[in-house]
């Protein structure tokens, strides 16, 4: 009788228990089965980004005659245009198994251009 007044709320839940496992097992294991289908069904989705600082030149143009003269919105932009080559982007599809859904459907031309499409280059500059 002592150890039923230590710990009243325990026996309430063993009690409830044992009402109500019939009941309790089947909805646990349909909330499993849903949340396992939704996890091995939705598509495989990746996103990295990157952040480039470029600064301006610090020394002051009287001492030293700057050599890069381009603006960095434009060396950004050269930066994208050789990562987004062909070779470059087909070496990483076939490296890492992208588009393997596509593979027998598109040709690799294709793919190429859905995985351009997919890579976004923002250039955010700070004034």
């Amino acid at each position: 009788m002592a150890a039923e007044q230590q710990n009243p709320g325990l026996d309430r839940l063993l009690g409830m228990w044992k009402r109500r496992k019939w009941l309790a097992i089947p909805v646990a294991i349909a909330a499993f089965t849903a949340a396992a289908s939704i996890v091995v069904f939705l598509p495989d989705v990746y996103r990295s980004t990157v952040t480039v600082s470029v600064e301006s030149q610090q020394v002051p143009q009287d001492f030293v005659k700057s050599i890069v003269t381009s603006v960095a919105e434009r060396r950004v932009q050269t930066i994208a245009q050789s990562i987004l080559t062909r070779e470059k982007l087909d070496g990483l599809i076939k490296q890492f198994g992208l588009y393997q859904n596509l593979e027998g459907k598109e040709s690799p031309e294709e793919i190429i251009q859905r995985m351009r499409k997919d890579i976004s280059v923002d250039v955010k500059t700070e004034q």
